[in-house]
Formats: structure tokens, C-alpha cells, sequence
């Protein structure tokens, strides 16, 4: 039978295991908006609007894709977060702590929403809007001039 140490000790590997996955997937996302916007602007010059215009769109799908992982990222956190805090005998750990941060002293226990986890939808949400216009404006180049 494992010890409660070893379960404890286990969710704080877990625990920063889903946290350094989350850094991961944003470094990860804006690399490749970097690389969206090089592929963009190079074929502007060349005008190619139409190609643009489709690659745009369909990285419009990146930030929603990645707001999706992000929201699950976070419902694993919160879980690996929550297992950590039924093991804390002293109610007064780190994970206590967190969920006091995190749920703001609410009776019910429903967690709100970080500035971290607003800022990176913020982040996925505001990429995914800025490319449709970029769409938008390269369609209207490509076939809106008279």
C-alpha cells in the first residue's frame, strides 16, 4: 500500500508536470503565430492574396485549438490540484492555499478563472480574430479592388 508522503509527493510531480506542459503549449503556439506571420507577409509581397487569405483562415483554427487544450490543461490542474489538497492533513499546505487563491473563500467551491488562464485566452482568442480580419482584408485585396 502506497503512503500518503508518496501520494503527495506524486501529485507535486503531476502538478508541475501539468504546469510545465501548459508553458510548453503556449511557447509552442506563439512560435508558430511567428511563423504564420512570416508565411503571410511573404506571400503579401508576392501578392498571393489568396493563399494568404487561406492560410490565415486555417490558422485562425490554431488559437481555437489551443484554447481547447488550454481548457483542458486547466481542468487536469485543478484535478491534480484538488487530490493534492484532500492529502494535506493540516488543511493549511500549499494546495489549501492555491484553492483559497483560486475560488476567492466561496462556499460552493467554484473556481474563477485566474489572470494567468484569462491571459492566455485572451492570447488564443485575440490571434484567432486578428487572423479571420487578416482574412478578410487579403480576400478584399485579392477580390475586392475594382
Amino acid at each position: 500500500m502506497v503512503d500518503d508522503k508518496t501520494k503527495y509527493e506524486e501529485a507535486g510531480r503531476f502538478h508541475r508536470y501539468i504546469l510545465n506542459w501548459r508553458q510548453a503549449a503556449l511557447a509552442g503556439f506563439l512560435v508558430a503565430m511567428f511563423a504564420v506571420g512570416n508565411l503571410l507577409i511573404s506571400l503579401t509581397k508576392d501578392c498571393q492574396y489568396l493563399v494568404a487569405a487561406i492560410i490565415a483562415f486555417l490558422s485562425a483554427l490554431l488559437g481555437f485549438g489551443f484554447f481547447v487544450i488550454d481548457r483542458r490543461n486547466r481542468q487536469i490542474y485543478n484535478g491534480a490540484a484538488q487530490a493534492a489538497r484532500a492529502l494535506e492533513a493540516s488543511g493549511n499546505g500549499p494546495y489549501t492555499r492555491v484553492h483559497t487563491l483560486e475560488t476567492g473563500n466561496n462556499p460552493e467551491g467554484e473556481d474563477k478563472l485566474g489572470p494567468h488562464t484569462i491571459t492566455l485566452w485572451c492570447i488564443y482568442w485575440g490571434s484567432t480574430v486578428v487572423l479571420l480580419v487578416v482574412c478578410g482584408v487579403l480576400f478584399y485585396l485579392r477580390y475586392g479592388k475594382s
